[in-house]
């Protein structure tokens, strides 16, 4: 059974992760599933929310994916998302 990642501990931690865990359990065992086959599966009820990963090594990869999926969902529906990655230190980038 592969792993899940759930808060970076690979145990699911509240309810919502684990019904993520579950569905992710069901797609390791369904019949057409392949290894390399990868899987986010995205819970919220409204207040809070989680996350569950599949075939997933880091958490960077599964969002740099997420990203793709969400540009080709803005552009399904004739808009655009721009993604502009904001530095963690400006220091020395004030303007002169």
């Amino acid at each position: 059974m592969v792993e899940h990642i759930a808060r970076s501990t690979g145990v699911p931690h509240d309810r919502l992760t684990r019904i993520g865990n579950d569905i992710l359990t069901n797609l390791e065992n369904h019949p057409e599933s392949l290894p390399d086959d990868k899987c986010i599966v995205m819970m919220h009820n409204g207040i809070h929310g989680g996350i569950a990963l599949h075939g997933y090594d880091d958490e960077t990869h599964a969002v740099a994916d997420m990203l793709v999926h969400l540009q080709a969902i803005f552009e399904a529906v004739g808009k655009e998302l721009q993604i502009i990655a904001m530095p963690d230190d400006i220091s020395g980038m004030e303007g002169g």
